[in-house]
């Protein structure tokens, strides 16, 4: 198994750019873990308090389960990932039920913030995005996937999500084997690294 991570902010195309990875390896190798997925339950909270957590620190996501699960995929053992419903702010009911695969990709804003998460991962990329961008990008998804007012995505930016970035987020770079720009297209370079990705696959299995 080859575990990549990739950790950037909000809106710095991550997300894109791992499901595009997990497109180009061969069918069936590969699997995205959204690290957005270990966020804790909130059901003890009313929804108006849901709302005013703060989803962008370290605090908020159950980082000990994803080690604990890494760990177990590692070893060959299936695992359950949380669903998170984003509309609720909590935990679903549902989980998905992940069997060990060739490649893993965990990708998420604080994926490198955790030394334990680090140690597990076989390459580190890190999605360099500038900030007026990833704005951009997390308004048109925030107002039309989550149904979202423009005002409390802005608000939510300007008082969390920019400021958690550049204390929690951006230092985690320095961790980084590989900057990539914008998480933009580019079919070339990704399967460049695809390339790659196999055979340090291969090497490890050797």
């Amino acid at each position: 198994m080859f575990i990549l991570g990739i950790a950037g902010g909000s809106g710095s195309g991550k997300t894109y750019l791992a499901k595009a990875i997990r497109d180009a390896l061969p069918s069936g190798s590969a699997a995205v873990i959204a690290v957005d997925s270990y966020y804790h339950s909130q059901h003890h909270l009313s929804l108006e308090d849901r709302a005013k957590q703060n989803y962008d620190h370290p605090d908020s996501l159950e980082l000990s389960l994803l080690v604990e699960h890494l760990k177990a995929l590692r070893q060959g053992n299936a695992i359950s990932v949380p669903c998170y419903d984003y509309a609720l702010h909590t935990r679903s009911s549902e989980v998905i039920n992940l069997a060990p695969k060739d490649f893993i990709i965990v990708e998420g804003i604080l994926t490198y913030h955790l030394p334990e998460v680090r140690s597990l991962l076989d390459l580190k990329v890190f999605v360099d995005t500038p900030p007026e961008l990833c704005l951009e990008r997390r308004l048109a998804r925030d107002t039309v996937e989550r149904g979202r007012t423009k005002e409390s995505v802005l608000k939510q930016w300007e008082e969390t999500v920019f400021p958690m970035f550049n204390q929690f987020c951006c230092p985690g770079r320095v961790h980084a084997d590989l900057v990539w720009q914008e998480g933009g297209e580019n079919p070339a370079r990704i399967h460049a690294l695809c390339s790659s990705l196999k055979d340090k696959l291969q090497s490890l299995n050797s």
